[in-house]
């Protein structure tokens, strides 16, 4: 059976010969979010449900469209409606009659997919559908996934009499790949492959197709001749040993059966191709890896020589940060105390800034910057001066104290050292980080 988009396909109910013609598009889309289901979560997934719509026409039923049933599954993964499931499907029976999609539709049945069991009707399902889809011809889809074989489809039609048959399995349908046919004809439905006769082909066991290269070699390790082969199954007497020996091939091949004797031959010939082929494989490899050597060589050449590049860049770009100290030389001046370092540590940096007494940092203008030098009015006499320039990669930092002498004589901080007025040196004024 084919399919095309709007095509249909019918079944026919074998007891009643009542006809289900169903979307084949509507449903792959019933399959799809059936599936989608299924694999939410583990160990049988979740099921689902819906209600469908269509038409009653002669002795047949159209289905045209579904409308999916909320459940809370209040009672597990399982497609068990609960008595708020109920009344929100009642509720939507109701929408149902304003929704521009179902004009022209009524209520022909309902579907739930069986995840975990046979899709055979259960008593409560057979409850909800006497209740909510009441008349004659209403329809139950039962859906099973399966991991590795199509979708089945099982089709339930009351019958005139009111009963509904809860068991057709033997009926089940799958559907036909989309898209391959142009017929706007409905086609047969495909009935479902026999589960009992797939189960049996797979537990038939495999013939060989080939010989596998593992056991060739294990034969060329120990290696048997065609007389030996040929000798195993002919009868021996006590003295047939010698007799045997001495007699030749021919003889041996004659007197065994016509039959064996070409069974023997085919084999030998079918272990022989297998061998060659199994050579042919090896020498390829080899081939392949020989020609492959090269480029490995090129490529760890190439791999050594970038390496040896980044790190002559990165040694490079090492030498050219900035030092991480700067060295401070303090100036007395009338009234105040000039302060200058390398202009070079702070010109063209993103950010340089002066801090007295570990106090607030002061950023210094750009001509600061560039002339490396500031001047400050110290307010006591034991100034800690600090300065920072932060660089892209490093920042650097330069640490003195300017220490003026008790009796008033101003002194000034040089080489690490603070002087008096008479030249002698009186303690270390330079700190450095």
């Amino acid at each position: 059976m084919t399919s095309v988009e709007g095509q249909y396909a019918i079944w026919t109910d074998p007891e009643t010969s009542r006809t289900v013609k169903y979307s084949l598009s509507l449903f792959h889309d019933l399959d799809f979010q059936v599936n989608e289901a299924y694999r939410r979560i583990p160990h049988g997934g979740i099921e689902i449900g819906g209600v469908l719509y269509g038409r009653f026409e002669g002795t047949g039923t159209t289905i045209e469209a579904f409308r999916p049933i909320e459940c809370e599954h209040a009672f597990g993964p399982s497609f068990v409606l609960s008595e708020k499931d109920l009344a929100r499907m009642s509720e939507s029976f109701g929408e149902a009659q304003s929704d521009s999609e179902l004009k022209g539709l009524e209520r022909v049945g309902w579907f739930a997919s069986h995840t975990r069991s046979a899709p055979e009707m259960t008593s409560r399902e057979s409850e909800i559908f006497d209740r909510y889809f009441p008349g004659q011809s209403r329809i139950t889809l039962l859906i099973r996934p399966e991991r590795f074989q199509p979708t089945r489809f099982v089709f339930s039609v009351r019958k005139p009499d009111g009963q509904t048959p809860k068991r057709d399995t033997q009926h089940a349908v799958i559907l036909p790949l989309p898209g391959r046919a142009s017929s706007a004809i409905p086609v047969q439905s495909i009935p479902a492959p026999d589960r009992r006769e797939i189960s049996r082909r797979q537990s038939l066991p495999e013939a060989p197709r080939h010989v596998d290269p593992v056991q060739m070699r294990e034969k060329q390790s120990a290696p048997e001749t065609l007389a030996d082969t040929e000798t195993k199954d002919i009868p021996q007497a006590p003295s047939a040993a010698a007799v045997l020996k001495d007699t030749p091939k021919l003889e041996i091949e004659s007197a065994a059966a016509p039959d064996d004797i070409r069974r023997r031959r085919s084999e030998h010939l079918r272990s022989s191709i297998a061998q060659e082929e199994w050579r042919t494989e090896v020498a390829a490899k080899r081939k392949a890896n020989l020609t492959g050597k090269p480029a490995n060589v090129s490529l760890a050449l190439v791999l050594v020589f970038a390496s040896l590049l980044g790190c002559a860049a990165g040694y490079w770009a090492y030498l050219q940060l900035p030092p991480p100290i700067i060295a401070l030389r303090v100036e007395k001046l009338p009234g105040a105390v000039l302060v200058r370092w390398p202009a070079e540590q702070t010109r063209g940096t993103n950010l340089a800034a002066l801090r007295i007494d570990d106090g607030q940092a002061m950023p210094l203008t750009e001509q600061q910057k560039t002339s490396g030098e500031i001047q400050i009015n110290p307010t006591s006499d034991n100034v800690k001066i600090e300065l920072i320039s932060h660089h892209a990669l490093r920042d650097s930092r330069g640490i003195i104290r300017y220490l003026r002498p008790a009796n008033g004589a101003p002194a000034e901080a040089k080489g690490g050292q603070a002087q008096d007025s008479t030249g002698t040196p009186s303690k270390p004024a330079t700190e450095a980080q």
